[in-house]
């Protein structure tokens, strides 16, 4: 920028400004820090074109929707089937499923439960609407992350033993405004049998929520992560084209099925970035 006035210059010395892209896809915008401008005349600030949508949770310090880390031992037993919606946390628009936050790195748990019958209560993590896209856009994207993952499995009886089993990634879009939890065929005994004469089946493994899906049923390492540990990262390019209403969502299901165990499977997830690709 010019100036014809000097005292206008040094007004913006150290300010911050927003500065917009409007390009054929999208609107975007940066915030930018003008650096001392009280003994220099010239100065160049750097940009560049901004995610579509960046997180690195660093806002937060501490978080759990208390459902995150369940006990897995004795008669320990969770059923937590809820979501929610994380603006009080300073992350407007996102939503969770057994959910924590710690150390700038967020996780999603899975609770597996089997006395009389497989349980699967899913985590699940969904991103803001994707609303920087423009009206009547369809775009492809890439999506990329770091990410780990870990487990603790109890056996419930002297004769049972542990699993030895995984977690399962899932990940996809979903187009809801406000998301609800839609998987219908998860739950305990009595939810399963409820299921069953409402037509919707036993309880599964398999999320109904996210189509299309990016990522079905990865298999994740066992024991591989942690929240000051993330080993691995991903990049998804879309191979269908997303609007401004759809959201990106991560499920975490488990391929256990082993009778008379407990447990808890985890997905450690951070520096979350998407760009347009078209």
């Amino acid at each position: 920028m010019r100036f014809e006035d000097e005292a206008q210059y040094r007004a913006f010395s150290g300010k911050d400004i927003k500065v917009t892209y409007d390009s054929e896809h999208a609107i975007t915008s940066q915030t930018v820090r003008i650096p001392d401008l009280s003994s220099v005349n010239v100065t160049m600030v750097t940009l560049q074109v901004p995610y579509l949508l960046y997180q690195d949770f660093n806002s937060i310090s501490t978080y759990s929707d208390g459902h995150d880390n369940p006990g897995v031992g004795g008669t320990a037993s969770d059923t937590y089937k809820g979501i929610t919606e994380l603006s009080g946390i300073g992350l407007p628009g996102w939503y969770g499923t057994r959910i924590g936050i710690q150390g700038g790195v967020a996780r999603i748990c899975c609770r597996f439960e089997n006395i009389a019958a497989s349980a699967y209560y899913k985590g699940r993590l969904y991103t803001p609407q994707l609303t920087n896209i423009k009206e009547d856009e369809d775009v492809k994207i890439k999506v990329s992350f770091k990410y780990g993952s870990n487990r603790n499995e109890k056996r419930k009886f002297m004769s049972s033993s542990k699993p030895d089993k995984t977690g399962l990634l899932y990940m996809g879009f979903n187009s809801q405004s406000e998301v609800v939890n839609p998987d219908i065929s998860e739950g305990d005994f009595m939810d399963q049998v409820a299921g069953l004469v409402a037509g919707s089946g036993y309880a599964s493994m398999t999320p109904s929520s996210l189509s299309p899906k990016v990522i079905n049923g990865q298999e994740l390492d066992k024991e591989n992560g942690a929240y000051n540990y993330l080993p691995k990262s991903n990049t998804i390019i879309t191979e269908s084209s997303v609007d401004r209403n759809m959201r990106i969502g991560w499920i975490l299901s488990t391929n256990n099925d082993s009778f008379g165990t407990h447990a808890n499977y985890w997905f450690y997830i951070d520096e979350i970035k998407v760009q347009i690709t078209k």
